[in-house]
C-alpha cells in the first residue's frame, strides 16, 4: 500500500492513511492509490505555500476563505515543477527561506507548459474534495458528542459551502475534456507487425528478447488486453489445444507469489479470452524453447521474464521496449505505447463487428466481455473514438461531396 509522506521526517501523514484505508483499500489496486495520493499531494504542497495547517482548519472549522480557494484552484492546475516554484516564491515572501533561484531565459524556453491538461486537474479537484469530505465529516460526527448545536450548525454550514465550492469546479470540468487517445492507423500496424519480427532489418532489439518482445506487442496488439493484465500471465492460465490456446485472464491482487517491487495489476474483471493460430504458436514456442532454459523462471509461475536471471518481468520493461520502437523505427508514431494497442484493438473490432453487420447492443456487449468490463460500464465510447471520427468524416465528406454534385446538375440545367 502507498503512503504520503512528509520531507521532513519521512512518516506518512495519519488523516491520508485513515482515508486511504477507510475509503480506497478495500475496493482500489495499488496503482491507483498511488494515483490517488499524487492527487492528494498537490493539497498539502498548496497547504505548505500559503503556510495554513490543514488540520488546524478542519478542526476549527474555518475552512478556507474565498481567497484561498481560488488559490487552491488554480494551484490544482499546475505541474509539480511549477508548485514547487510557486513554494520557494511563497516562502521567500515570508521571510521563510532565501530568494529563490529563477530560471535563464534558456530554461524557459526549453521547459514544458506550466498547466496539466482539464482532465487531470478534474481528478485532482475530485480527490481532494473526496479527502476533505471524509476528514471533516468524521470530526462533524465526534463533535456531536461534546459541542453545543450552534457550533455544530456553523461548522457544518461552513464545510459544506468549502466542499461545494471545491465539487462545482471539478463538475464544471467535462469527462474526456482532453485529446482522446487513439489507436494507430493500418499503415502503422503492418509497419509494427513487419518490424517486431526477430529477422526484420530494423527490429530494435537485442537478439536475445527479440522473440519475447514480439510475443508481447502481438498479445497486446492481438488481445487488447492492459499492460498489468500481461504480465500477470502465469503459464497455468495458459490452455493449449491443437490449434488454439485459451488466456485466463485473473484478478490476483498483493500477490504472494509475486516478487517484484511494484506488483502489475488487473483492474478489470477476470476473463478467458482466445488466441489466434498464430499468436498460439508463438505462445508455446516462448514456453518451451526459451522461458524453460532461464533457471530463474523455474522459481515463480509468471509468463514472461527477463532474459538474464529469468524473473518476472517488470513494467519498467515493457515500457522500454515500446521507447526503442519509437526512437529507433523511422516512420511509427510518437503515441505507440502499450496502451495504445488497446486501443488499436478495439478499433479493429468496431470494423470487424461492422463487416459482421452486429446489431449495435451485441457490437457493445461483445466489446465489454473481451475488454473486461461490468455490464454498466460507459468505457466503450473511450475506446472507439478513432473509429467514429474517421467514419464520420467519411460520410460528411460524401454529403459535401454529393450536395457538390447536385449543385453541378442543376447549374448545368439553367445554362
Amino acid at each position: 500500500m502507498p503512503f504520503l509522506v512528509t520531507r521532513v521526517d519521512g512518516l506518512p501523514l495519519e488523516a491520508v492513511i485513515d482515508w486511504i484505508i477507510a475509503q480506497r483499500r478495500t475496493y482500489k489496486q495499488a496503482r491507483t492509490l498511488e494515483a490517488d495520493l499524487e492527487n492528494l499531494q498537490y493539497l498539502y504542497l498548496w497547504a505548505d505555500a500559503e503556510n495554513i495547517d490543514l488540520s488546524a482548519r478542519v478542526v476549527s472549522g474555518r475552512f478556507f476563505t474565498d481567497e484561498e480557494l481560488r488559490s487552491l484552484l488554480r494551484f490544482s492546475g499546475w505541474r509539480l515543477w511549477r508548485a514547487l516554484e510557486e513554494i520557494a516564491e511563497n516562502r521567500f515572501l515570508t521571510g521563510r527561506c532565501p530568494l529563490p533561484s529563477r530560471p535563464t531565459r534558456v530554461d524557459v524556453l526549453r521547459r514544458p507548459p506550466d498547466y496539466v491538461g482539464l482532465s487531470v486537474k478534474r481528478n485532482r479537484l475530485q480527490t481532494i474534495h473526496a479527502f476533505l469530505e471524509f476528514n471533516s465529516g468524521g470530526y462533524e460526527k465526534r463533535m456531536a458528542v461534546h459541542a453545543g448545536h450552534d457550533t455544530r450548525a456553523a461548522y457544518a454550514s461552513q464545510r459544506l459551502s468549502c466542499l461545494k465550492r471545491i465539487a462545482s469546479e471539478y463538475k464544471e470540468i467535462p469527462v474526456g475534456t482532453d485529446v482522446p487517445r487513439k489507436g494507430i492507423s493500418e499503415a502503422h500496424q503492418l509497419q509494427l507487425r513487419a518490424v517486431i519480427e526477430p529477422d526484420h532489418p530494423d527490429n530494435p532489439w537485442e537478439p536475445a528478447v527479440r522473440v519475447r518482445n514480439r510475443l508481447i506487442v502481438l498479445m497486446l496488439l492481438d488481445l487488447g488486453i492492459r499492460r498489468g493484465e500481461l504480465l500477470v500471465i502465469r503459464t497455468q492460465d495458459l490452455t493449449f489445444t491443437a490449434s488454439r490456446c485459451a488466456v485466463a485472464v485473473h484478478r490476483r491482487p498483493d500477490d504472494p507469489l509475486d516478487p517484484r517491487t511494484t506488483q502489475p495489476a488487473t483492474k478489470t474483471f477476470p476473463r478467458q479470452l482466445s488466441a489466434g493460430g498464430r499468436l498460439s504458436g508463438l505462445l508455446h514456442e516462448y514456453i518451451t524453447e526459451i522461458r524453460r532454459k532461464l533457471p530463474g523462471a523455474r522459481r515463480h509461475p509468471f509468463l514472461l521474464v527477463n532474459s538474464r536471471a529469468g524473473g518476472p518481468l517488470s513494467v519498467s520493461s515493457v515500457n522500454k521496449l515500446f521507447s526503442a520502437l519509437r526512437k529507433r523505427v523511422t516512420g511509427l508514431p510518437a503515441e505507440l505505447t502499450p496502451h495504445a494497442m488497446r486501443h488499436t484493438w478495439n478499433d479493429r473490432f468496431s470494423e470487424q463487428a461492422e463487416r459482421k453487420g452486429l446489431a449495435p447492443e451485441r457490437e457493445e456487449k461483445l466489446r465489454k466481455h473481451q475488454m473486461g468490463w461490468s455490464p454498466r460500464s460507459q468505457m466503450a465510447g473511450r475506446y472507439t473514438r478513432r473509429y467514429v471520427e474517421r467514419e464520420g468524416n467519411k460520410l460528411s465528406v460524401e454529403m459535401q461531396e454529393g450536395l457538390g454534385a447536385l449543385l453541378s446538375v442543376l447549374t448545368k440545367e439553367e445554362e
